[in-house]
This record gives C-alpha cells, structure tokens and sequence, in this order.
C-alpha cells in the first residue's frame, strides 16, 4: 500500500512503472532508430552497412541466447516468493554463473567460426570485413548476457529505474556518440561496430552496484540451495528454448536475407524493421513493468486483480502504439528516405509488419501473462511453430520476392506468437485484455490519425515536411479526444503517476510461493473460485 500522494494500489504502481518505462523506451527507440541511420548514412555502401548491421544480428541472437531464459527466470521467482537475502542471492548466482559460461563459450565459438560464418552470410562473396567484425563484437557477448541479469533482478523489486537510465538512456546515447566519431573519422565496418557495441561493457559496473542497493534487507532463513535452483530451473530451462527461438524469430530473418540475397538488401530490411521496432520499445516498457506485478497477483490467486492489470496495460499501449504504427504505413515512403534514397524498397516492408505490430500491440503483454501463469512450455510451442512458419516462409519468398518476403514470413509469425498466447490465456486463467477502453482509443486512433496519413500518402507523394505537419496536427487531435477517455483508460493513475511524490513508503506483505511447474493454473482465491 502507499501513503501520501499518487495512485494506490496496483494500477498506480504499473502507472508509475509504465510512466518511467514509457520515458525510458522513447529515448531507447529513437536511440536506436537514429543509430541505424547513422551506419546507411555514414557506411561508404549499403554492402559495409549491411556487414554492420550482421554483425549486430549475430551479436543480439548470441547474448540473448548466452542468458538462458534466465531474465525472465529471475523475475518471477524473486517477484513470487516473499524476499530474503540468502535466496536471492543464491538465485543470482545460479543465473550469472551459467550465463557466464555461455556466453564464452560462444564467444570463442564466434571467433572460431568467423571464416565459413562470414563466408555463409555474405552469400559466398568474399567478406573481410564481416570476418574482422566478428572477432571485434565476440568479447561483448557474455557482457552483455550478463547485464540483462543484473537489470532483471532491479526489476524484480519493481522499478524500472536502473534500467531505464543505464539500458535505455544511457548506453544508447553512448553507442550515438561513439557511432558519431568512427562516422566522423570515415571507420570502416569493423570500427564502426566497435563503437556500437563497447557502451554494453561501460554500463555493467554501475548496474551491478546499483542492483546491489536493491538487494533484499532481510537474511530470512536458509532453505536447501539445491531445492532453490530446482525450482528456479524447472520454470527457466523450458523457456531457455523459448528464448533461443524468440531471438531467432527476431534476427534470424536478417541472416537469412545477407545469405539468400546479398549485404546490401539485408541493409535495406535491418533499416525498414528497426524504424518499425522503434515502437515496439514502448511494448517492452509495459511488458517489463507489469510483469512482476501479475506474478505477484497471480501467485496469490488474485486473478481479477491480474485481469485489470492485463487490460489496463494493454489499453495503454494500444493508447500509445496504434498511433505510431499507422502514421508508418501512411508514410512509409516518406520515413524510408530517411536512410538514403537507395533504400526506398523497404517501404513496402514496413506497411506489411506495422499491420502484424497493430495485432501484437491489441493483445498487449499476453506472453508474459502466460509466462508468469506458469505457461513456459506452451510459450515453448507457440515459438517453435512461429519459428517453423517463419523460417520455411523465408527460403521459399526471399528468394521470389526478396525482402518482402521476409516480412511477409515475419509478420506470419507475429501472429501466431500474440494469438496462440490470447487464447491460452483464457483457457487457463479465464482472462483477456479486451474492454471500452482498448477499443475506444483504437478506433480513435484509426479515425483521428491512421485514415488522414494513409489518404494524404495514397493522394500525393508527401515530403518529410509535409508528413510531419500531418502527423503533428492529427496527433494533437487525437490527444484531445483520448483525454476525454480518462476514466475509461485510467489516466489519472497516470497523470498521478507523474506527479511528485513525497512521504511515500512502500509495504510488500509476503507472498506464498508460486509453484514453477507447468502442470496448471496459479491457486484461485474465493472471489475467483465463485466467478467461475
């Protein structure tokens, strides 16, 4: 419970953890896109951009697999059971010390391997420079691994801070600076991914001192490590394969395009989908925000509570994202020519997976509802399937239809990995994420912004002045008419979630543990057990 000013209860707290995520993913999004923008801009062709932007394929899929599932792992069992030192630290250190190890050991694996790799990926051509790129990025691999853990547990005491201004603020601000002088003295790709990657090492002291101020004040009593991380690893090991195909599900595809195309087009499709994931950013904000809430809510047996929690934050993303993703397709030849006049054929790949983003963002955080349900092997199987679908989309249409159908297979996959989770869900927990207020801002959305950008780009060939005009006009509309959906959307959590708080303190009562096997749902308290 809280005391002073701002929002009680649990929507005040995914306010205030949206809020700052929300901040945080804006800064993180535009970060990234302008990063993207500056490797087209400042590389002498799109063949050394596109070796960059490899190399950063290689690198996300490597780090990301390196941890293991053990972010989200962490998460939910320090967000699931009542806190105590001793636990926490023993989970800790289960997950750094695996982690650790794999990402070594892939490391030297992408320094061994960097010939037929390079050789593989530049689609036979001779690729130097990927070779040299290789051995640059491979040291990063198990820092950065190890860095999405240590965010992990800060936000597991639910706050988003600590991530918001090391990850998303300040180490892609760094990767700007870094990126702006290898541009500025003409580097090549080698020196140009150094510059991109180094920023993951200089945030990981600070995380780490930081995360350790959070640590749990309580020693609580020791129980048996080993029981500890049974249970740790019976919910994590299934979801280590999930997040292996999550990772492949969003790199992979720009691998593949290098190999059955050539650099150059892989330029192209990195440039049209990072535009496009700068708004999923604000997904991730809710995501990591509500996560340890609906965990928590769960693993009491308050499933409406976690109900609200699902629905409410899926309104507020539709809130924010729909918007985006519209003005996208509206203007995507506009938006394309940001990166160069050469890379205006993504254009076409941005309007087919902004329609796949607008389905991802109406069923909100839906995964990780699953995954806290204690869903982890059915995420497991929505991923695989995606993956399947995915990959073998993309041997038979890049070939015919190049990188349009790599975002053709993409966006296929999008939604099988949103509306497997919906339906599972709902079977399991008896919940979805739909109400008045998700459906009243997206179709405020459509009406007030999607239709005026998607007729001016269809009626005339919009410059970059002309589509900011429109875009800023019919946000400001859309803004004054979501403002009177306050009530529906909860925006005075939100607004009070902005304001100054003082004299707040925060109580945590203990939690019963949650079970980590996948054998059914969490325990339902008596208000859910007469609901249904």
């Amino acid at each position: 419970m809280t005391t002073g000013s701002g929002p009680p209860g649990h929507l005040g707290r995914l306010a205030r953890g949206g809020i700052i995520g929300f901040a945080g993913s804006v800064v993180n999004g535009l970060a990234a896109l302008i990063v993207v923008v500056m490797v087209a801009r400042g590389s002498s062709d799109e063949a050394a951009a596109g070796t960059v932007f490899v190399a950063m394929a290689l690198f996300n899929i490597a780090f990301r697999v390196a941890g293991l599932g053990s972010e989200v792992g962490l998460v939910r069992s320090l967000a699931s059971v009542e806190r105590n030192r001793w636990r926490e630290q023993v989970l800790m250190s289960t997950a750094v010390n695996r982690t650790l190890a794999a990402g070594v050991l892939l490391a030297a694996g992408t320094v061994a391997g960097r010939s037929p790799v390079a050789h593989m990926l530049g689609g036979g051509a001779d690729q130097g420079d990927l070779t040299l790129t290789l051995v640059v990025i491979s040291p990063f691999i198990p820092v950065a691994a190890v860095a999405v853990l240590v965010f992990a547990r800060t936000r597991a005491h639910e706050t988003m801070v600590p991530t918001v201004v090391l990850d998303r603020i300040a180490r892609p601000a760094a990767q700007m600076v870094f990126l702006g002088g290898a541009t500025a003295l003409g580097a090549g790709p080698a020196a140009m991914t150094l510059a991109w990657a180094l920023p993951y090492a200089l945030v990981l002291p600070p995380a780490i001192v930081w995360s350790r101020r959070l640590a749990s004040p309580e020693e609580g009593g020791q129980e048996d490590a080993a029981t500890v991380r049974a249970d740790y690893w019976r919910f994590t090991a299934p979801h280590a394969v999930t997040t292996v195909l999550q990772v492949l599900l969003r790199w992979a595809d720009i691998l593949l395009v290098s190999a059955l195309v050539d650099p150059a087009a892989a330029a192209v499709y990195t440039a049209a989908t990072r535009l496009l994931l700068a708004g999923n950013f604000l997904n991730l904000a809710v995501v990591q925000a509500i996560s340890p809430m609906v965990g928590r809510e769960l693993s009491a047996g308050r499933n409406s509570r976690a109900a609200e929690l699902f629905g409410t934050g899926t309104a507020w993303l539709v809130s924010v994202t729909w918007p985006y993703y519209l003005l996208v397709i509206g203007f995507s030849s506009t938006l394309m020519g940001l990166f160069g006049a050469s890379y205006s054929d993504g254009s076409a790949v941005l309007v087919i997976l902004a329609a796949a983003m607008l389905v991802a963002a109406a069923v909100g955080p839906v995964e990780a509802v699953l995954l806290m349900a204690g869903g982890s092997r059915l995420s497991l199987l929505d991923n695989a399937v995606a993956l399947v679908v995915q990959l073998g989309l993309d041997v038979v249409l890049v070939p015919r239809w190049g990188i349009s159908g790599a975002a053709t297979a993409w966006a296929l996959s999008l939604l099988i990995t949103n509306l497997a989770p919906l339906a599972q869900v709902h079977r399991r927990l008896g919940i979805h994420p739909f109400g008045p207020g998700h459906l009243r801002s997206a179709g405020l959305a459509v009406f007030l912004v999607g239709l005026p950008a998607v007729v001016t780009g269809l009626t005339s060939d919009p410059g970059l002045p002309l589509a900011v005009v429109v875009g800023a006009s019919t946000l400001a509309a859309y803004l004054v008419a979501l403002r009177t959906q306050a009530r529906l959307l909860h925006l005075d959590e939100l607004m009070a979630a902005l304001r100054p708080r003082s004299g707040r303190t925060r109580h945590q009562p203990p939690v019963p543990k949650i079970s980590s096997t996948d054998s059914g749902a969490p325990p339902i308290n008596g208000e859910e057990a007469n609901s249904r």
